[in-house]
């Protein structure tokens, strides 16, 4: 919906020209109505409208003036000038500013919708182009994130030559060959309850860690909620130890300095092979697991690891999985998108893709269900719960001393964090709406009453409470509106003798001509028809 602003100094020509356009059939609705220049620009500068339709002149400040301050600041604002007389200059000077289009007030209708359609059109080719824009260069973007973490898959799976992986490595701009390589995991999950103040932080964390990357020794990968992954080159052996101490002490300055986040992390074993990476991410992976079991902010060394987590006489070996079917992604795609009442199939399905020698091995068993916690928490917490809500597996707890058990306890983390999602989906916008409800049933009277007012009163954008009214009512707010305003019209009308002319004022109408019209655009009859009928009836 195009937001229009009226400017003109005759408070008759304006709220009858107001009220002899279908604002609603052009896609637009009258966000305000203003007599002067200065106190124009004042709300442009803050509401920023889409056209404004404005007269030539006016006291404090006159309409060429105010078009040209506009244009100044804001070019792509529509600005149609309205007057009674036509005039050359006046008309070239327009054109200089760059105004839209010039109308007299004596135009007939259809010049006026032709301005107009005009406007809108070009307002919607403008942000027609820019989604376009936005799309190809997120589509570049996403397509190189979406390369360098294939490399990245390849890297780790084993499945290419050394020179098909060089290759890989170039077509992304990577310089991949070194002596020495050895994977880093790493994820930094906000701890906060405030969504705003927890993604000022974790954008800051992750600029910190791009620029700390940027060294040439470290190749970084974002793995969305995988976190990210470093594959850190070296001459040597030595020399590899010492560059990752200095890494793991330099991203420890970089986490310890925020209040507000948790982070986990594993390093692997050091290989001097592109071929052998994959083994230095298993052992960063089962570090990393180790690190999530302790649950505290550590990045712990695989060459240093104590392996508490395993059982005597669990012969089960992590590297006999296949890593190209451990997609993790999938318990997070079910948590966004999958049905609650579906749960326990999916699970069985996921469960059974491993196989059940894996499954009947206690170690492989407790880093599948570290890692599905480990989504679910991070599940909830962008639903602004806390992690608490669901419970933590433990390494010498029954959950995971069988394969029965372990499935269990999924099912049961998913279905709490899946009713969880399904009440906040229900409740989340739900509460907004209704307080917007009872403020038109309040204030329904208020000529004023716009969506704009309404926005601000819940403290959410236009646009955004817009789409959400729509959502949660399955109406348009403007026709809710309207709807409310003849519904009480059609009661004083009924019930009482009051005129069409106080009745349109008490249902938030200032105009008469204006009512009338609306309502037998809604109702098929004229207000005095309507009041006819009922008394017949």
């Amino acid at each position: 919906m195009l937001k229009i602003l009226i400017v003109d100094d005759d408070v008759e020509e304006r709220e009858s020209f107001k009220a002899k356009t279908d604002w609603l059939s052009y896609g637009c609705e009258v966000m305000a109505e203003l007599s002067d220049g200065e106190m124009a620009y004042t709300l442009v500068c803050s509401e920023q409208p889409d056209i404004i339709i404005t007269d030539l002149e006016m006291p404090y400040m006159d309409g060429l003036t105010l078009s040209r301050l506009i244009k100044e600041e804001y070019r792509d604002i529509e600005i149609i000038m309205r007057t009674s007389c036509e005039e050359f200059a006046c008309i070239k000077e327009a054109v200089h500013i760059g105004i839209s289009d010039y109308i007299l007030k004596s135009d007939e209708a259809d010049v006026v919708k032709e301005a107009i359609e005009k406007a809108a059109d070009r307002i919607n080719e403008r942000r027609s182009i820019k989604d376009e824009l936005e799309k190809h260069t997120k589509s570049i973007e996403n397509e190189r994130k979406c390369d360098k973490n294939s490399l990245f898959n390849e890297l780790v799976c084993s499945g290419k030559t050394p020179a098909e992986l060089i290759g890989l490595a170039k077509k992304n701009d990577i310089m991949l060959t070194a002596m020495c390589y050895s994977i880093m995991l790493i994820n930094v999950v906000p701890a906060g309850t405030n969504r705003e103040e927890s993604e000022s932080i974790m954008s800051a964390v992750d600029y910190e860690l791009d620029e700390m990357a940027a060294s040439g020794n470290v190749i970084l990968f974002d793995r969305n909620v995988d976190g990210k992954a470093m594959i850190i080159k070296a001459d040597s052996e030595e020399d590899m130890l010492e560059r990752r101490e200095t890494l793991i002490e330099q991203i420890k300055n970089i986490l310890y300095k925020y209040d507000y986040i948790k982070f986990y992390g594993g390093v692997g074993t050091t290989v001097t092979r592109l071929g052998d990476i994959y083994r230095s991410y298993e052992r960063a992976y089962r570090a990393y697991a180790q690190s999530y079991i302790l649950n505290e902010n550590l990045i712990i060394d695989s060459d240093e690891m104590e392996y508490g987590v395993l059982v005597a006489g669990d012969d089960f070996r992590i590297s006999d999985i296949d890593i190209r079917g451990f997609d993790r992604n999938r318990v997070h795609r079910y948590l966004r998108f999958g049905d609650l009442d579906g749960v326990s199939d999916f699970i069985d399905h996921f469960f059974n893709d491993f196989g059940e020698d894996a499954l009947e091995s206690n170690t492989f068993r407790r880093f599948l269900i570290v890692d599905i916690y480990f989504a679910v928490c991070e599940f909830l917490e962008g639903l602004n719960y806390d992690r608490s809500e669901i419970e933590s597996p433990d390494i010498t707890y029954e959950i995971l001393q069988n394969k029965e058990n372990s499935k269990k306890y999924v099912i049961n983390i998913l279905e709490k964090a899946m009713s969880f999602r399904e009440r906040s989906t229900r409740g989340r916008y739900g509460d907004i709406v209704d307080e917007v409800m009872r403020y038109i049933e309040d204030n329904y009277s208020d000529d004023k009453l716009s969506l704009n007012v309404l926005a601000t009163h819940v403290n959410f954008s236009p646009n955004h409470l817009s789409m959400i009214f729509s959502q949660q009512t399955g109406t348009p707010f403007i026709k809710y509106l309207t709807d409310y305003r003849i519904g009480k019209a059609k009661e004083l009308l009924r019930y009482t003798s009051k005129r069409s002319s106080e009745i349109s004022s008490e249902v938030g109408y200032k105009d008469p001509h204006y009512f009338s019209y609306l309502f037998k655009k809604t109702q098929g009859m004229t207000p005095t028809q309507y009041r006819q009928q009922g008394h017949e009836q």
